[in-house]
């Protein structure tokens, strides 16, 4: 099995976000995306509930060709809105496929706790080979990996997109990413100490 986390964050805030989640297809990043239809919606104890089937595209190894006869899959999108937490998590897993390999994902968006007008979105995945051939299932899964994580980029540029068209007229940046946030803080600090040197030695 694999593990899969990314962080990012939105510039926009969590209403904004909430309301483009169910607009972000299509996209210019989302070409893989092909169908999506809600199947259940629903308030339970104040919280809204949907259930969304998705058909994706997408291209495997050429050596999997045999096993898998089409690239077409299927996708249970289940999602929670809470208004009062201000919390939208959403819950995927594929249905095509499923005996070769399993994906379950996890996205929770949440208010930015030191600023109100960002999201912070939190992504968690899992990716486990079912093939019942031993040597193939590492393959499978560092492939399945791969792709998932370009998938991810894809879909963050994607929804950055959708919120620029329907809430901005600046030019779309891709979102910032909470690892290069570290980064530039981390460089920050070292400008900031190699000046200091400097004038203490002087």
């Amino acid at each position: 099995m694999k593990f899969y986390e990314m962080g990012i964050v939105l510039k926009h805030p969590w209403d904004q976000v909430v309301q483009s989640f169910w607009q972000r297809y299509p996209n210019p990043y989302s070409k893989h995306v092909l169908t999506e239809d809600t199947v259940q919606r629903e308030v339970v104890s104040g919280k809204l509930r949907s259930i969304r089937f998705l058909t994706k595209t997408g291209q495997g190894p050429r050596w999997a060709d045999k096993f898998v006869p089409h690239s077409l899959v299927g996708i249970i999108e289940e999602s929670i809105v809470d208004p009062k937490t201000q919390t939208l998590t959403t819950y995927t897993r594929n249905i095509g496929y499923s005996k070769i390999v399993s994906i379950t994902e996890k996205v929770e968006y949440h208010q930015d706790p030191t600023n109100p007008q960002q999201t912070i979105v939190q992504r968690k995945a899992w990716i486990e080979s079912q093939f019942h051939i031993g040597t193939l299932r590492r393959p499978i899964e560092a492939f399945i990996y791969d792709r998932f994580k370009k998938n991810c980029t894809k879909a963050s540029n994607g929804f950055q997109w959708v919120l620029s068209k329907m809430w901005t007229k600046e030019p779309v940046t891709p979102p910032v990413i909470l690892n290069d946030i570290a980064l530039e803080a981390a460089r920050r600090a070292t400008t900031i100490a190699s000046h200091a040197n400097v004038r203490l030695s002087s």
